[in-house]
């Protein structure tokens, strides 16, 4: 039982059944610059904000922002088309006023909320890929919905190397990732491309990181890698280091695409068996609370040996079915529907 003093708040796993909205529109606004405004955390969660956007061509990079209307505080980065500028010394728990521009032409002009040390509120979702309507859907219903940031379990665009998916993946989810930090994994559809990290400013190598917010602590895992000839050996010795240095935490949360535990088929024909063997015993050695996945198109809860595992993989992608044959005993709650 988790002590009583510290309450672990997840704002998580919302089931939508959302009227699906009109036809997207083709022509990016890439030639307008700033745009595609998101936020991201590469160190403390409490007095940092990392702020990234993309314009047509290289220029500067500046950042206005402050607290209540006064932007009075003014940052500058590297010259750039995809732009990343980290704001430091921030107060914590504090709203913040902010826009991006040149010097010239700006963002509109957004929001966001340093972290606090006493709790987490959190939104996970996963599986984005192809369904525009679907996903704008969820974006929508998720911009409504008061938390402190995202996390993401991969597969947000079907083919990482085709760069106006993600163009329209950002137009798409910047009613939330202007506003709120956004933590990603890398899954399978990435293929690992430099586009992604062209987009996202994350801590650490990027490709598996961690972070701290409140009382919990996010280890971000690659599960993917063999898929392009990598191991998860470097991993697994990454995440044993990661697990000790932060054992103080109250709560540990794993973020990852390929799910160890899931009702799938995959399972059942024993593709997550390098999960399981090596990424499982560290989990359950180290005190982690919660591993949450994607890879499988649904949503599903499974409790194995004290730890919560949850399969939240429906953002937009094509929803699988769930054959009752591959239900495993461990499954609490499982349902084929979109979701975040």
């Amino acid at each position: 039982m988790k002590p009583n003093k510290v309450k672990l708040f997840i704002i998580a796993f919302v089931l939508i059944i959302s009227p699906l909205l009109g036809g997207i529109n083709s022509a990016y606004a890439e030639d307008i610059p700033p745009t595609y405004v998101h936020l991201s955390w590469q160190n403390d969660t409490l007095t940092t904000m990392t702020i990234s956007w993309k314009t047509s061509v290289e220029t500067p990079s500046i950042i206005q922002y402050g607290i209540q209307d006064v932007l009075e505080n003014e940052i500058s980065g590297v010259d750039a088309k995809w732009h990343a500028v980290e704001v430091t010394d921030l107060q914590s728990d504090t709203i913040f006023k902010y826009r991006v521009g040149d010097g010239d032409t700006w963002s509109d002009e957004h929001i966001f909320k340093t972290g606090n040390s006493e709790s987490a509120h959190f939104m996970a979702w996963g599986d984005s890929r192809t369904n525009i309507d679907e996903r704008k859907a969820i974006v929508d219903t998720v911009s409504k919905i008061n938390f402190d940031f995202s996390v993401f379990d991969g597969d947000l665009v079907d083919t990482g190397r085709e760069t106006d998916q993600w163009y329209q993946w950002l137009s798409d989810f910047a009613p939330v990732i202007s506003n709120n930090p956004f933590m990603p994994a890398l899954g399978n559809h990435e293929k690992n491309h430099s586009n992604y990290y062209n987009v996202f400013a994350l801590p650490g190598r990027e490709e598996f990181y961690s972070f701290n917010y409140g009382p919990v602590h996010f280890s971000v895992l690659h599960t993917c890698v063999e898929d392009y000839g990598g191991s998860l050996d470097e991993q697994v010795e990454w995440l044993r280091n990661d697990l000790i240095a932060n054992s103080d935490y109250d709560w540990k949360v794993v973020i990852m695409h390929r799910p160890a535990y899931s009702s799938s088929v995959r399972y059942y024909y024993g593709e997550t068996e390098d999960l399981i063997t090596n990424l499982v015993p560290l989990f359950e050695d180290y005190g982690v609370d919660m591993a949450i996945a994607g890879h499988d198109h649904w949503y599903e809860r499974l409790e194995v040996n004290n730890i919560s595992y949850v399969v939240a993989g429906a953002a937009g992608a094509p929803l699988y079915n769930i054959i009752p044959l591959y239900v495993l005993n461990e499954s609490i709650y499982y349902e084929s529907v979109y979701h975040a």
